[in-house]
């Protein structure tokens, strides 16, 4: 195996533990050892906001005899800086990168695991959704460790681990007691709804297949979401289901049957939302969900099991059971 190149950094760096612990050394010389370990790793700040700058910067690449130089030079390891996306700090940095060894160094030196990347208390990300959304497990995990908030940020992190499938991120933060029946303030989808749609409802990035992101979806079922919960369109996890005519649809129309979805939740007869035409159903599948029960959706797509799963729930525990199967539905038509 190649052998690293090692750089005047990583020895300074290396040389710190014993340059610090020598009793003799005038306090003027350790800080002069510091300030070399702070030159040679590429750093020339000398204000503490130019430090901190340096260690988010440092933090964001990797290089930790860098962050370690610097957290000894003083710099403080909650300042942020100010980036397109809001002000960041080290750990959000080293967090959204998967910078593990550095994320350990800045918890060590107890940064703040729950900061915000935003102008308020509401702020959009942190280090686990960051983490979450770019799929960095380990660095996940330590963070959680730290006593991450599971649920902080504008967008939580078992959210984005759906939203792009990442099944291994979402069984840890599922561990963690997220809450499971969050809805996004503008389509009002859950992340169940998020684990089964074909499609994105709130987030910039484009799913991957579902196909992943359905063993997700059993997770959450099993973990206790709210099977019930409707968009702002009259959207329910189950309606995401029933359209879809395969063995899988079946066998998920059943858990969700298993866990008391209501066969005839969410609107029937159409409507309009009443956002502004940037937010109207970004799919057709979408469109179509607005007016449609799950047994005209199943009956659409000629899904003969899905449609008599859905005939024996109703037939079971609707009151009056034919007004489900005669529901009229857009343009008029039944099941």
């Amino acid at each position: 195996m190649a052998m690293r190149e090692l750089r005047l950094c990583d020895i300074v760096s290396g040389m710190k533990p014993y340059i610090f612990t020598r009793h003799h050394y005038s306090q003027a010389y350790r800080l002069a050892a510091v300030m070399l370990a702070v030159m040679a790793c590429g750093f020339t700040g000398t204000s503490a906001h130019a430090q901190s700058n340096d260690l988010i910067t440092a933090a964001g690449r990797g290089d930790l005899p860098a962050v370690n130089a610097l957290l000894t030079a003083g710099a403080d390891v909650n300042d942020t800086k100010n980036t397109a996306s809001g002000p960041t700090t080290a750990l959000m940095e080293a967090s959204s990168n998967g910078q593990l060894e550095v994320v350990q160094a800045l918890l060590a030196a107890k940064t703040d695991v729950n900061a915000k990347r935003g102008l308020n208390s509401k702020g959009p990300d942190t280090a686990l959704t960051l983490a979450s959304l770019n799929g960095h497990l380990n660095v996940v995990q330590a963070l959680l460790a730290a006593k991450a908030d599971v649920n902080a940020g504008s967008i939580p992190a078992l959210y984005y681990a759906i939203a792009v499938g990442n099944l291994d991120i979402a069984r840890v933060l599922l561990a963690a007691k997220p809450d499971l029946d969050w809805q996004d303030p503008i389509m009002g989808a859950t992340a169940l709804m998020q684990a089964l749609a074909p499609f994105r409802f709130y987030l910039p990035i484009q799913p991957p297949s579902p196909s992943g992101r359905w063993d997700i979806a059993r997770l959450l079922v099993e973990a206790g979401a709210n099977v019930n919960v409707m968009t702002r369109w009259g959207v329910t996890a189950l309606k995401l289901v029933a359209e879809e005519n395969s063995p899988r649809s079946l066998a998920m129309v059943q858990a969700l049957l298993a866990a008391h979805a209501d066969v005839n939740g969410g609107w029937v007869g159409g409507g309009t939302t009443g956002l502004p035409p940037r937010l109207e159903p970004l799919s057709p599948s979408y469109n179509r969900a607005d007016g449609y029960t799950a047994l005209g959706l199943a009956a659409s797509t000629g899904s003969v099991e899905v449609v008599q799963a859905l005939l024996d729930a109703n037939a079971q525990r609707a009151a009056n059971p034919s007004s489900a199967v005669n529901a009229k539905q857009p343009g008029g038509n039944t099941p």
